[in-house]
């Protein structure tokens, strides 16, 4: 029967949520880094800036693109959290026999966790009562039609 990892264990949340983090980082840094540099080759008024400007205002809505992509798929990393916690885990079910459990919680702590003179070798053979013999000569009664 397959279970379900958890969310901390999963590789593909892991992969969204480091993936939006790192696609918000570099659109940040491509939007500070571009709009910086077209700051200062406008106050510079050198004949270059002209094509700074101009190809750095791409830049920028690439950056702002990627750190919009980001934050979507870190809201949806908070989400996916969110609801994963809200699903109960299934419950494992126990089974002891009745005979068993009044034969743990009668034995000592100590006995149950390392000593290996405690535990039997094989499992106790219980003997049950002998049936009666079946008479296997077929009945015939008196009268019957054939």
């Amino acid at each position: 029967m397959p279970t379900r990892p958890s969310l901390a264990r999963s590789i593909p949340f892991w992969i969204l949520f480091l993936g939006s983090l790192l696609s918000a980082a570099l659109g940040v840094l491509l939007v500070v880094s571009k709009i910086s540099g077209m700051a200062s080759d406008i106050k510079s008024q050198s004949a270059t800036a002209a094509i700074t400007v101009y190809t750095g205002q791409s830049w920028v809505v690439l950056g702002a693109a990627l750190v919009g992509a980001g934050l979507i798929g870190l809201i949806v990393a908070l989400l996916l959290g969110v609801l994963v916690s809200l699903v109960p885990a299934p419950a494992v079910a126990t089974v002891v026999p009745a005979e068993d459990a009044a034969a743990v919680s009668d034995e000592a702590p100590s006995a149950l966790v390392g000593d290996a003179s405690v535990i039997p070798a094989e499992p106790p053979v219980e003997v049950e009562a002998a049936a009666a013999p079946v008479d296997e000569t077929p009945s015939v009664e008196s009268g019957a039609q054939r």
